[in-house]
């Protein structure tokens, strides 16, 4: 019967190490091939039953190469940033000095960079670029309306009591105007374009690509989450046409609860009796390129005295 190998040490890091990690605590190469162990890729560990997320793996390669940064979608997704739902967690992307090579394989991605170190900060046991620094250089990876999505959930003001007390947007127009003043590369034009679609108020993507589809569709540029002057409304509303009193909520899933349905039948009524108009939109209406929320918006805005061609 085969022995069973000593067991790992606690100080060992887990879930992923790698051989250096090992070789420091004293382990033998010959015991990372015992099954209690899973080999990742060369140099890189997983132990047996446990499962490693992109940010465990760049923990660890982090940890032994002080020269690699997380960078692209991998670092958009660390920094909670809004990505479309086909970008895959895998590879992680990270970046290491021009003069590196590294073979890149469907677990990590190796790019070359040469990136300011300003923009390079520590967070969660690893190098990682900033968030301004991330969202310039998704331009040659992201669609505009992607792009659009992220710079409105950077620059949105915060609800300090939902947040845990954040107060300031994580980016000002000035910072990722900057930020892509120095970001160099074919993608750079389309986040230019992006920048110049993006607003502070979006508290969601599906508010920022309604309020894209309503612009593509020559309606007027919506006020976004701004106090209504009648102070009997309350809460704001995600859009509104104050001249035409027409506005526009997007319903969310959390819309969905029984306290939060009568809290916007509440709302709703109170817009009525002042004279407004109010368009619920839903996930449905979002279909098709939300051709059904335009025409529903383009509806009231018609009824309330709006004319193509008119700001």
């Amino acid at each position: 019967m085969a022995r069973r190998p000593t067991p790992l040490p606690d100080a060992l890091p887990s879930p992923v190490f790698t051989t250096v990690d090992a070789l420091s605590l004293g382990i033998p190469a010959h015991r990372l091939l015992a099954r209690d162990v899973q080999r990742l890729r060369t140099g890189l560990y997983l132990r047996a039953g446990l499962t490693a997320g992109p940010l465990a793996v760049a923990q660890a390669l982090c940890r032994n190469d002080p020269s690699v940064v997380v960078v692209g979608t991998s670092a958009a997704r660390c920094w909670g940033m809004p990505l479309p739902r086909w970008i895959s967690a895998w590879p992680l992307t990270l970046a290491i000095p021009p003069s590196s090579r590294r073979e890149s394989d469907d677990l990590v991605r190796w790019v070359r960079r040469r990136l300011d170190e300003t923009r390079v900060i520590h967070r969660d046991g690893v190098r990682i670029l900033d968030r301004v620094g991330t969202w310039a250089s998704l331009g040659s990876e992201l669609s505009v309306m992607d792009l659009v999505v992220i710079a409105d959930h950077l620059l949105r003001r915060p609800r300090a009591c939902h947040e845990g007390g954040r107060t300031a947007p994580y980016a000002t127009r000035d910072q990722l105007e900057q930020a892509l003043e120095a970001t160099p590369g074919i993608g750079r034009p389309r986040a230019r374009e992006a920048l110049a679609l993006a607003r502070v108020g979006s508290d969601s993507p599906m508010e920022t690509r309604l309020r894209l589809a309503l612009r593509a569709a020559g309606l007027p540029e919506p006020v976004l989450n701004q106090p209504v002057d009648e102070a009997e409304l309350g809460p704001t509303p995600d859009m509104m046409w104050p001249r035409f009193r027409v506005a526009a909520e997007y319903d969310g899933d959390h819309h969905l609860t029984r306290e939060q349905r009568d809290r916007d039948i509440l709302r709703a009524e109170r817009f009525r009796r002042l004279g407004w108009l109010v368009v619920l939109i839903t996930s449905r209406d979002m279909q098709r390129g939300a051709r059904p929320a335009v025409a529903r918006v383009e509806a009231a805005l018609r009824e309330r005295g709006w004319e193509p061609g008119t700001p």
